[in-house]
């Protein structure tokens, strides 16, 4: 009787979880040697888009809202597949428990081979991975071990290399428990993951850099000296979270690559309204740069009307607060 109410609340708990922001389009999970892995498909083109989300990032974050706003769907298929631990692409482990995320030695090359494996999965024999963040290392990665099956890979705020600075960083992170990270540094991690996924997740990304530090970043070295691939670099100027400065880094090791750098301080590109276009634009090209000078594309007008907006809102609920407090007395 136990074992069948186990059953049941997985489901339900399974289902829930598994069908929100699925209206996008069609989601599923399908079976690989790494586990389960979620997709959503979305759009029914001819050019075919492999997107992955960052850390702790999944399908129901909706993070990628913009790039599905943005893309054309008669024009491009783009399959979102969330990462090992993340998201759908977790085991149950108890009713409403899922499996904490892990980090193997070679957890990039085991991310990689996952999407590689999905992909096979779904008989989808060519396309383009694109991915932010932790993602874009992972798409990196793909490419580098799929050049047959990859076209192009698009990578943008990415951090493939580990450093003390990293490491300190993510060290100093953890001292502060999670259900105290203000709102805009969690985000919508918590839709889909619980605090001790998220705590076990960063914990065991702090190990693995360090890992990879120790390693003197042997992983992903070997992985973008292999990158043949097409590949376009893209970094925020004044990113809080991915260092500009790893541009020249990867460049000498990935020599195929044409590099833009946005003049901006958003950490999340793809929502700025340059994006798109430049990443079209790379896609669709028969004769794109490549190993040129990097392209800088100024953005601080988008971010100076946001920020008069966000101080607009500040000030419209501040005076709220203030009319609230007075009716009340």
């Amino acid at each position: 009787m136990a074992f069948k109410y186990f059953l049941v609340v997985c489901l339900s708990y399974y289902l829930v979880v598994s069908n929100v922001n699925c209206e996008r389009g069609d989601c599923a999970t399908v079976t690989t040697g790494f586990g389960p892995m979620k997709y959503m498909k979305v759009g029914t083109g001819s050019t075919i888009l492999v997107l992955l989300d960052g850390t702790l990032g999944d399908i129901v974050a909706d993070n990628f809202e913009r790039i599905y706003n943005d893309f054309d769907h008669s024009k491009y298929t783009i399959y979102q597949v969330d990462l090992p631990g993340y998201g759908g692409s977790r085991t149950l482990v108890a009713p409403k428990k899922y499996s904490n995320r892990d980090f193997p030695p070679e957890f990039f090359e085991r991310d990689a081979d996952a999407v590689i494996q999905t992909m096979i999965e779904l008989n989808v024999e060519k396309y383009s991975v694109l991915g932010w963040g932790y993602g874009g290392t992972v798409a990196m990665f793909v490419a580098s071990r799929a050049p047959d099956n990859v076209v192009k890979c698009v990578s943008w705020a990415a951090k493939p290399f580990s450093s003390k600075t990293l490491v300190a960083k993510e060290k100093q992170r953890l001292k502060v428990p999670v259900k105290d990270w203000l709102p805009e540094v969690l985000g919508k991690q918590t839709l889909s993951h619980s605090i001790e996924n998220i705590e076990e997740a960063f914990k065991g990304l702090t190990e693995a850099w360090e890992s990879l530090l120790n390693s003197d970043n042997a992983s992903p070295k070997q992985c973008l000296s292999k990158l043949s691939t097409p590949t376009l670099i893209l970094y925020g100027k004044n990113d809080p979270y991915a260092d500009s400065n790893l541009i020249q880094e990867i460049r000498n090791y990935a020599k195929n690559t044409a590099v833009i750098l946005f003049v901006t301080k958003k950490h999340a590109l793809h929502k700025l309204d340059k994006f798109a276009p430049a990443v079209k634009d790379f896609l669709d090209s028969n004769d794109y740069k490549m190993g040129g000078d990097v392209v800088e594309i100024d953005c601080t007008d988008q971010d100076e009307r946001e920020e008069e907006e966000k101080q607009k809102k500040r000030e419209e609920q501040k005076k709220l607060e203030e009319q609230q407090a007075g009716s009340s007395k």
